[in-house]
């Protein structure tokens, strides 16, 4: 190898190329450069990277191949008498010292870090000890509404709203102690005036000395993320609540399968004791007989409550309102009840208004509205109470009062006593009795009336009060009404006996019901099947026709149908017994060609008044009876 000269370019050489040794190849190329290569102040500066302090990131090609960055302040100029770099030359360096490798790898790691500041979805913001804003990254401006030129120099309580005025000086306390605040959960207000949530953790920046001298911080929005937890949290309580519901309601229907259970046994074994006893000693039938026909009655207002209970789950409790003096109403109701208070000793009193009072309603559903919180007075009551009914009109409402000073109602069992098979704590004894299912009827039936009714109670121990209101009509002159009543409270009529035909294939329900239609002076004749009751009445025409829907041979609907399509037949007046009492079925008897439709066990009076009635209009000039 030629000796080695001294090179012209000493100085730059020794900043661009920091090594011990540096040889020229002859010819005038460095021994370290490659021919055709750019010379090295233009290869030191061919790639930067502002830095903001005037300084550059260089990138230079060591002997081995490798590049090195290299932090430069300014870019030399071209030594006196060089030759000028040709195109597509780049030149090479040897490799640094180890102390030169060390700085240039910081300035590597800031520009790194500096380009991950940058890019961060997060907010990235830095201020001083005073609050001011000093930095600001793209990712403060997509979560904040606000560019860098706006929110540099500015207090960083333009982001807190007006109610946290103390968390900013918090924080900036714990900053000044050196102390770091992690995942601080709070609301920020963007530049258009929106609130988000937002997870803060703020640091403070040291100086070299220690000192702090700043804070750093980095806030993520967090609004999704809470309001997913927000809706997750309510999901959960309302399955909770959904939960405690059903096994509310699973407790509830469980005790009202016990009680049903005990609401049938105890008449059913009052009626079969009863039989056994009139079959064992005549001289007891008559009062057997009284026994078994309350038990069975008693029974029967059992059935029609459930499906009463059967009705309201279907929305399907039919209404025929019309006018009515709820004083009448009340009258009737209080007759009703006089026996069961008597039984049990207690006091019942009626108050009504000096003036009429009167409502568009259903009276025989109002009537049973009324009787089941009497009903259900009597019952909490205990032995020798007292229960006082009221009415009045408030403005233009009707009300309702029913009162009692029986064993109340705790807090915690009112908002749910209306609620079906609800009642309040009961002894093993089962006192009380009853299907929980009385006041959810009267709801029920005041809710179709466009009313609303309320329990009240001090605490147990201390009676109840139950209020109806219903929507009552304007007050009118006291003579308007003179001919309706009278219409209304006329006597009876002498009764005329009416031509009935009985079709009932169960031979004890037809003796029965012959021998009481007998004893209200009517004449009577059975048959016990379909077919047969179409030939007796083709033989001898009856005015009324009794007919069990479940007839063998030839079922009700049937026959009703036959029935009709006689000319011979059709001013007969045929009346449906059936034991199925749902709406439907008795639009389905109306379908078929009934005029009525009773439900067993068939109520007497209803079927007496229907018989007279048809005894009455069988006057051949008379006009068919309306079905109902």
């Amino acid at each position: 190898m030629p000796r080695a000269r001294r090179c012209r370019l000493r100085p730059l050489r020794r900043r661009c190329f920091p090594c011990t040794s540096f040889r020229w190849r002859k010819g005038g190329a460095p021994a370290s450069c490659e021919r055709r290569r750019r010379p090295p102040w233009v290869a030191c500066h061919r790639r930067r990277v502002a830095l903001g302090r005037g300084a550059s990131i260089v990138r230079i090609l060591a002997p081995e191949g490798r590049h090195v960055p290299r932090r430069d302040p300014a870019p030399p100029a071209p030594p006196t008498g060089a030759p000028p770099a040709p195109d597509g030359d780049r030149a090479t360096r040897a490799a640094p010292t180890p102390a030169g490798e060390l700085a240039d790898g910081a300035d590597s790691a800031r520009a790194w870090l500096a380009a991950i500041v940058e890019s961060s979805d997060d907010a990235i913001v830095s201020k001083n000890l005073d609050g001011i804003i000093t930095s600001w990254n793209r990712g403060a401006e997509r979560v904040f509404g606000y560019t860098a030129e706006e929110a540099i120099g500015r207090s960083i309580t333009m982001l807190i709203p007006e109610d946290r005025p103390d968390e900013e000086p918090g924080i900036l306390a714990r900053v000044r102690r050196g102390e770091r605040v992690d995942h601080y959960e709070t609301v920020r207000r963007r530049k258009d005036g929106t609130l988000i949530d937002v997870s803060l953790t703020v640091s403070p920046i040291l100086d070299q000395r220690g000192r702090v001298i700043g804070a750093s911080k980095i806030a993520r929005d967090v609004t999704e993320r809470r309001r997913a937890e927000e809706q997750r949290a309510h999901l959960l309580e309302i399955a909770q609540r959904a939960r405690e519901e059903a096994e509310a309601s699973s407790r509830a229907k469980d005790e009202f399968l016990a009680m049903l259970g005990h609401e049938l046994r105890n008449p059913l074994s009052a009626v079969r004791s009863a039989i056994v006893a009139a079959m064992l000693d005549d001289r007891t039938r008559a009062r057997a007989l009284q026994i078994a026909r309350r038990q069975t009655d008693q029974l029967a207002r059992i059935v029609d409550d459930l499906l009463e209970v059967a009705r309201i789950t279907r929305g399907r409790i039919p209404l025929r309102k019309a006018r009515v003096d709820l004083a009448d109403v009340l009258r009737r109701t209080v007759d009703a009840a006089r026996a069961a208070m008597d039984e049990r000793g207690h006091v019942l009193t009626l108050t009504l208004p000096p003036e009429p009072l009167e409502l568009v309603a259903d009276s025989a559903r109002l009537e049973q509205a009324v009787a089941n919180l009497l009903a259900n007075a009597a019952k909490y009551t205990d032995p020798g109470g007292f229960v006082a009914l009221s009415a009045e009109r408030d403005g233009g409402d009707a009300v309702i009062r029913v009162k009692d000073n029986g064993i109340g109602i705790a807090a915690e069992v009112l908002p749910r006593v209306f609620d079906l098979f609800s009642q309040g704590p009961r002894a093993l004894d089962r006192a009380h009795g009853g299907l929980g299912i009385g006041l959810t009827l009267v709801r029920r039936i005041v809710d179709l009336h466009g009313g609303s009714v309320a329990a009240a109670s001090p605490g147990p121990g201390r009676g109840a009060e139950f209020t109806i209101r219903l929507p009552a009509l304007p007050t009118r002159s006291a003579d308007a009404g003179t001919g309706v009543a009278a219409a209304l409270h006329a006597g009876p009529r002498d009764p005329h006996p009416t031509r009935i035909l009985v079709a009932e294939d169960n031979p004890d329900a037809a003796d029965s019901l012959v021998l009481i239609l007998e004893l209200l002076g009517h004449r009577v004749r059975v048959v016990h099947d379909g077919v047969a009751a179409l030939e007796a009445a083709r033989a001898s025409a009856p005015d009324l026709m009794i007919v069990d829907i479940g007839l063998p041979g030839m079922d009700g609907y049937e026959l009703a149908r036959a029935v009709r399509r006689d000319p011979a037949l059709q001013r007969m007046t045929l009346v449906a017994l059936t034991g199925y009492g749902r709406p439907e079925d008795k639009a389905r008897a109306i379908a078929a060609g009934f005029d009525y439709h009773l439900a067993k066990p068939v109520d007497i009076d209803s079927l007496g008044s229907v018989c007279a009635r048809v005894g009455r209009e069988s006057d051949p000039e008379g006009s068919p009876p309306t079905r109902h």
